[in-house]
């Protein structure tokens, strides 16, 4: 075990930062439309990967050489790939914002200011930032706005416009599965009404066997909170559905099972009887489950039974059951379409929901499951089949496609920015530094302001790396000089690197997601400022030797 090695200030900040940076201009090289491209040669693998994703990237970096550098490495490494999984796209901006920003408050300190106070004014000039881009975010002009978002995210043309599509047809809150297809190309299906996650109980129950599913028109539809295992207490439920114009029952429960089964399909098959029985099992309990039976009472009308709730199934009345105009259930999904229940209550419930939906940040955990509900409701859900000639195509693709659709859920929900860096260049101007409450405040604010250019001047940095000086001898243009240009066209101009041109954002589909871009930029100066305030380093871990990077 080796003796824990302990560095204080100023080393400690100097090998942090160091590391820091060794990450984030690494990082840097992937961001833009003219990123380059990171051979990584894993010990366990005889091909190399060639890699083009910030997160990927630092989470293939398991240390660096030096251990005093290897905290702040560490640091921004965690922060990246968190950007990674909770927007699904900004993870290389986030890393040169974050660089910038802590390379700006760092100079600032060494000349003398309080770092707690210049973390203060960081905070305060973030907090204006995102203020400025939220103000300057435009809604969504449809597919095509949608497409460039996505074009930015996943860099496939096709991919994105698929995905473009599917948020344009189903609104600001839908709810896309995506899944691997065997084919060498990309399928999408829309849903009508609700879906849940379920099975149908039996084979004995499908109705249209080429499609491995049961299908029923308007038909009762029964609840039942438990697990249902006898069916003796199937016994009243079968009489009242029996007695129902037209007489088809759809029964859904947490769980179905034993001689409940065999008494559904019984009840199904029987010729004496014009009753016809669907049932589906959501394989899911607890409160979760729960809540997956209270949407689809909603949505169909319906009266929750079962012991847990009060209401034995012995005890059911005709009022009690739900309606739909169609139900579907196959192996893996149930789907009401045209549900019964009350229009009022179904308005109520969904309004409410939106309006807690978007008060939520675009990282909150809550938002997933609170979208899929929403959309049950609503009606607006949809699969993606992902096709491609390989498996590892595949897989990269559907990669792509669920880091889109995280991306596009926020383009509908605030709008869209001007790409390419340029909005948080705009946004510096927004920062008054005269605000601040103290001077070392207001070099916390300077150093934001000087920091926000940063993702544009990178963009153009990698774009002219990889054209060289151009063919035709003509000078490259500065970083500065271009985004002097760009600022002076006015509102929504972009620079467009692979037409080395200053045009129309919407034009040349040069778009974010302005809820994006505000939380990527919040998570890079909380990066920054966590890196700032570090004063002492404890080593603990062995020294790796068989780790380098050459920037």
């Amino acid at each position: 075990m080796p003796i824990p090695k302990v560095i204080f200030q100023p080393d400690s900040a100097v090998h942090l930062k160091q590391g820091f940076d060794r990450m984030a201009d690494l990082l840097a090289i992937t961001l833009g439309p003219s990123q380059g491209h990171i051979v990584n040669q894993s010990q366990t693998k005889d091909r190399p990967e060639l890699l083009d994703d910030a997160a990927t990237v630092a989470r293939r970096v398991i240390a660096l050489p030096d251990r005093r550098q290897d905290v702040g490495a560490m640091m921004l490494r965690q922060m990246t790939w968190r950007v990674h999984t909770q927007l699904g796209d900004g993870s290389a901006t986030a890393a040169v914002l974050a660089k910038a920003i802590l390379h700006e408050a760092t100079r600032m300190v060494t000349a003398g200011a309080e770092a707690v106070l210049v973390q203060e004014g960081i905070r305060k000039a973030a907090d204006a930032a995102g203020t400025a881009l939220r103000n300057m975010a435009q809604p969504v002009g449809g597919q095509e706005d949608l497409a460039a978002v996505a074009q930015t995210v996943t860099g496939n043309a096709d991919l994105a416009w698929v995905l473009g599509e599917m948020f344009d047809l189903l609104g600001p809150h839908a709810y896309i599965t995506v899944e691997n297809y065997v084919a060498s190309f990309l399928e999408r299906v829309y849903y009508e009404g609700g879906r849940w996650r379920g099975r149908i109980i039996s084979p004995y129950l499908i109705t249209a066997p080429t499609r491995g599913q049961a299908i029923q028109k308007e038909c009762s539809i029964a609840l039942y909170a438990g697990h249902l295992q006898d069916a003796d207490a199937l016994g009243p439920l079968l009489d009242v559905a029996a007695r129902q114009e037209p007489p088809r029952l759809l029964l859904v429960a947490h769980q179905i099972s034993g001689e409940a089964v065999n008494g559904l399909v019984a009840a199904h098959l029987d010729p004496k009887s014009e009753l016809k029985v669907t049932a589906a099992a959501l394989n899911i309990g607890g409160e979760t489950g729960h809540r997956e039976l209270d949407d689809l009472a909603l949505l169909a009308g319906a009266t929750l039974l079962g012991e847990d709730v009060g209401r034995p199934l012995e005890s059911v009345k005709a009022e009690d059951l739900g309606r739909a105009g169609r139900i579907e259930v196959d192996k893996e999904a149930l789907f009401v379409v045209d549900g019964g229940g009350d229009e009022r209550a179904l308005r109520e419930r969904i309004s409410a929901w939106q309006g807690r939906l978007d008060s939520l940040p675009a990282d909150d955990d809550d938002r997933d499951e609170l979208q899929k509900r929403l959309t049950r409701l609503s009606g607006s859900a949809g699969l993606l089949k992902v096709g491609a000639p390989t498996k590892a195509e595949r897989d990269v693709l559907r990669q792509k496609a669920e880091q889109g659709i995280r991306v596009l859920a926020a383009t509908m929900a605030e709008g869209v920015l001007p790409g390419g860096g340029i909005a948080y260049a705009r946004a510096a101007a927004r920062i008054d530094p005269d605000r601040a409450a103290s001077p070392d405040e207001q070099l916390g604010m300077i150093a934001v302001k000087n920091a926000l250019p940063a993702p544009f001047f990178q963009i153009i940095r990698n774009a002219q790396g990889s054209a060289g000086s151009g063919t035709d001898g003509s000078s490259v243009k500065a970083p500065g000089v271009i985004l002097e240009q760009a600022l002076e066209a006015g509102e929504g101009y972009v620079y467009d690197v692979e037409r080395e041109d200053i045009c129309s954002a919407r034009t040349a589909g040069v778009m974010d997601a302005a809820g994006i871009a505000r939380q990527v930029l919040k998570t890079a100066a909380s990066g920054a400022m966590m890196a700032l305030s570090v004063d002492v380093t404890v080593l603990k871990k062995r020294p790796v030797t068989n780790v380098s990077y050459e920037p």
